[in-house]
């Protein structure tokens, strides 16, 4: 260990002295110098690829979780970088002092995979920060959605609140104006018409009053007695009551139609309740004005109302606080939905996969009545058995070997589309579908249609089938069945196939003829005679999935790492 320290320290210095050297020396020994100073650069330059290496596949291992294999991707791509930054400072420091490109360096291992790995890494730490702020929006929308909801019930108190003091409100003044002869046959139906009545006498008293005040004011400055003075006094007087009087009923009309109109939400109620205290407001601007000076019967109205105002108020800031959190939620939901769609990219979802964390894969299953429809329709492209006409059998069945792929294709169940919908009717393990009459099977039509498949693929794999026999079920004693002759087919419609060897066993039907335990004359594999036909197998695809899949590391080659700094090489210079 010493040794090998005291030697990196040679190196080290060497490269140093020589650096100097050509950055202070004469002219007289460059071309040597820098040649020696080549060296020692590549010397420097294996040392530090040998200490690179030497802790680069402790850096490789298994992992469980994503935070590990973030964990181990940040190390590694920074070790890697790390020794790239190396190797370019070296390269740039070696053309600023000669003038010349440092080429033909071995490879960085892994260089070429660090933007994989690079990539590989974003991914891993999008994932995990989207998770993690998934999990705070979380947290936030269900403590929101708390407080929302205590708000809510609060709510509903107000509001019930606000339906008794609407009523306690009604009474009172429906009390207070029982006694006003005028507003005794006052209903919400006539009010209406009632009002529009009264306002037409207060714009006839309004008019009235004015005439008169205009007129006395003239009388009084023109020299009339004390005694008309008085009287035209009185005549005033007497408007300005008429006037009120009509301009208080009309009052409290608009307030009474205010009232019959019960409100509960806080909105409604409030901007009823301001404009019945504006209606009151100028009542009792009126009253200054005309300096009416009997008792005000509805001060016990404005205690009353003032105390239920501002009840209502308080419930302002509920309210506001149920906007204020119904936005927030809503923002946050809206937020939490492109986190989601962000962890379902390609990239992530792969990972989530590889790392088991999501199964992406269904296991397709076939329903009961769709595996019938597919034998029925099997069934039904297959031609009929005629017995009676022998000279038409073989044209028949070199048109059935020729569709006997297609065949076998359409009736695929693997591959039907029809089975996604018929998951419903899948039957259960060891579930009886259905049970038929066996005695109503026609054992000689399967005996023939099974030995007519069993024949076609045969002849399509080269193999030569006996024809199997069927006992009858209700009949245990074999009865002779009656042999169709059967012709061969033509050899010039055969398919070109590579037949088997018939004395294989792992590949002849019948088993009882074949004894395995006795040793072929010929290798199993290769035939005697063909010595070299191992060098006919195709070679092996070499699978490129290295890091990402989680297994062995695998020894990489990579290319030539090229850096142009803008002069030609040593070796054309010279």
């Amino acid at each position: 260990m010493q040794d090998c320290v005291s030697s990196n320290k040679i190196k080290e210095n060497k490269y140093k002295i020589l650096r100097m050297s050509l950055i202070l020396g004469s002219d007289e020994n460059r071309e040597e110098t820098i040649n020696n100073f080549e060296e020692a650069a590549r010397e420097i330059d294996a040392m530090n690829d040998e200490i690179y290496l030497k802790d680069l596949e402790d850096k490789f291992y298994d992992t469980l979780k994503l935070e590990e294999e973030e964990k181990k991707l940040a190390i590694l791509v920074d070790y890697i970088g790390g020794r790239v930054e190396q190797r370019i400072s070296l390269l740039s420091d070696f053309a600023n002092i000669t003038g010349y490109d440092l080429s033909n360096l071995p490879p960085i291992k892994y260089y070429d995979k660090l933007d994989d790995y690079k990539e590989r890494l974003k991914y891993i730490r999008e994932y995990l920060k989207n998770t993690e702020q998934i999990k705070i929006l979380n947290q936030e929308i269900e403590e929101s959605e708390k407080k929302l909801k205590e708000a809510y019930l609060k709510k509903a108190t107000s509001e019930e609140c606000n339906t008794r003091n609407e009523e306690i409100l009604l009474n009172k003044f429906t009390h207070m104006i029982k006694d006003t002869a005028s507003l005794k046959d006052i209903t919400e139906e006539n009010i209406d018409t009632k009002l529009t009545e009264i306002s037409i006498l207060v714009k006839e008293s309004k008019k009235s009053l004015d005439i008169f005040t205009k007129s006395f004011t003239t009388l009084s400055g023109s020299g009339i007695s004390y005694e008309e003075e008085q009287e035209y006094r009185s005549y005033v007087d007497n408007a300005k009551e008429i006037y009120y009087s009509n301009k208080e009923q009309e009052y409290l009309l608009k307030i009474y139609k205010y009232l019959l109109s019960k409100e509960t939400e806080y909105s409604p109620i409030l901007e009823k309740r301001e404009m019945i205290n504006d209606l009151l407001y100028e009542r009792l601007t009126l009253r200054k004005k005309l300096n009416i000076e009997e008792i005000d019967f509805l001060e016990p109205l404005y205690e009353l109302l003032e105390r239920q105002y501002n009840d209502i108020q308080i419930q302002k800031d509920n309210i506001e606080n149920i906007e204020i959190l119904s936005e927030s939620i809503s923002n946050k939901k809206e937020k939490l939905t492109e986190l989601e769609q962000d962890n379902q990219k390609v990239e992530i979802l792969s990972l989530l996969r590889e790392f088991c964390m999501i199964d992406t894969y269904s296991e397709v299953e076939m329903s009961t009545s769709n595996t019938t429809s597919v034998i029925e329709q099997t069934n039904d492209l297959e031609e009929p058995i005629e017995t009676n006409e022998e000279e038409k059998k073989p044209e028949k069945e070199k048109e059935a070997s020729q569709k006997e792929p297609e065949i076998i294709q359409k009736t695929d169940p693997i591959s039907s589309q029809e089975t996604a919908g018929m998951q419903e009717n899948i039957p259960k393990d060891n579930q009886v579908v259905s049970i038929d009459n066996a005695n109503n099977i026609d054992l000689d039509l399967i005996h023939s249609k099974a030995n007519k498949v069993m024949k076609r693929v045969g002849e399509m794999l080269g193999i030569k089938t006996e024809e199997t026999k069927i006992v009858s079920v209700s009949n245990p004693i074999p009865v002779e069945e009656k042999v169709v002759p059967k012709k061969e087919p033509q050899p010039e419609k055969e398919i070109k196939h590579n037949p088997l060897p018939l004395e294989n066993p792992l590949f002849n039907n019948n088993l009882s003829s074949n004894n395995l335990s006795e040793e072929p004359e010929d290798s199993f594999w290769f035939p005697s005679d063909t010595p070299d036909a191992l060098n006919e197998l195709p070679d092996l695809a070499v699978s490129n999935n290295t890091f990402f899949a989680n297994n062995n590391i695998p020894d990489l080659n990579f290319p030539d790492l090229k850096l142009d700094f803008g002069n030609g090489d040593l070796e054309e210079t010279k």
